[in-house]
């Protein structure tokens, strides 16, 4: 028997006129390449995804910016029609007030 550390090659070592060594060593070689293919495939793949998880984070960003500007906006409209109007707000307010109850107290 031989003293070769690889236990594939050493079982076909002392058989003549085998090829198993040789085999074994292409098949491996194949799979490294595959592997090799398989990883660069999937770098690609994770620099994709991260470049359009950066885009949809900017674009949500600039989204949560515009709804905040509006809301602002809003908030500002409704404040000068409450202190332009405060008579008819607070009768506006009165009666939403009443026509939510009204279905509790039944």
């Amino acid at each position: 028997m031989s003293t070769t550390a690889d236990p594939i090659h050493a079982m076909n070592e002392d058989k003549p006129g085998s090829q198993t060594g040789a085999t074994v060593d292409r098949v491996s070689a194949k799979a490294h390449e595959t592997v090799d293919r398989v990883a660069a495939s999937a770098a690609g793949a994770e620099e994709k995804l991260r470049a359009q998880a950066a885009d949809a984070s900017a674009r949500v960003r600039d989204a949560r910016e515009q709804v905040t500007e509006k809301s602002r906006d809003s908030a500002g409209q409704l404040q000068s029609c409450v202190r332009e109007n405060p008579v008819k707000t607070a009768g506006i307010a009165f009666t939403a007030g009443f026509l939510m109850a009204a279905p509790l107290r039944r």
